[in-house]
């Protein structure tokens, strides 16, 4: 049997040539509240361009603290406790967090690229309000 013949015949059958393409099922992504914490921070990291281990360590360098503030800020609106944060991002107390989420807040109207790099993790159909 040929591609054609096998092309030809795998089409022929019903439902396949009947079902529009736009009417196919699409993967939803799961909303952002439910997505796991690590992948919140995997989005930071490639968004913000700092490696995982720089964003749960102890460096800090500008760039790896507003990036570290924004995972602070994505993970409270994802609905985990200040003390959930602080262990999810390289065991800081939650008073280290609360402060990160008060910045990243400052910085989202201060700074328009940040709040664009935030909705752009989030997505672009969600409404970004507070965190806190």
């Amino acid at each position: 049997m040929s591609a054609m013949e096998f092309d030809e015949e795998y089409f022929a059958r019903p439902g396949i040539v009947d079902a529009p393409l736009a009417s196919s099922p699409r993967p939803i992504a799961p909303p952002f509240e439910h997505r796991p914490p690590r992948d919140i921070l995997l989005d930071v990291c490639r968004t913000f361009g700092v490696t995982l281990g720089s964003l749960v360590g102890k460096e800090r360098h500008k760039s790896i603290v507003r990036a570290r503030h924004a995972a602070y800020w994505l993970l409270r609106r994802a609905k985990l406790s200040f003390p959930e944060i602080g262990r999810e991002v390289g065991k800081r107390d939650h008073t280290t967090i609360m402060s990160g989420v008060r910045h990243a807040e400052k910085l989202r109207v201060s700074d328009p690229l940040f709040a664009m790099a935030i909705e752009g993790i989030v997505g672009p159909s969600a409404d970004v309000k507070g965190a806190a």
